[in-house]
């Protein structure tokens, strides 16, 4: 067990090597403009990326907390997703796709 352990560590580090990181900033300081000027995010996915999209704006409201603003006088920014009630009926159709 410790092998594999090791192993998928591995990939993941090799994995996160590649990641772009000059685009991963990019999108950070999009995010945080969105959240300064007061703007919308919308999240947006079909299938099992609309369950990244759904977790994603879950992060974007429970981990963003800062000075209060409105409309949310916990300091969320603002983030909407669509497609949300609808996962329960789009999984079946995903999976059992021949």
């Amino acid at each position: 067990m410790q092998s594999q352990v090791a192993g998928y560590l591995g990939q993941l580090r090799d994995t996160i090597d590649t990641l772009p990181r000059d685009r991963l900033a990019a999108m950070g300081e999009m995010l945080f403009r969105a959240y300064r000027n007061e703007k919308q995010v919308f999240t947006v996915g079909n299938g099992g990326s609309a369950s990244t999209a759904s977790h994603m704006a879950a992060d974007l409201g429970k981990n963003t907390i800062g000075a209060a603003r409105k409309p949310d006088p916990a300091g969320r920014p603002p983030h909407r997703n669509f497609g949300q009630r609808e996962l329960a009926q789009r999984r079946p159709g995903n999976d059992l796709r021949a």
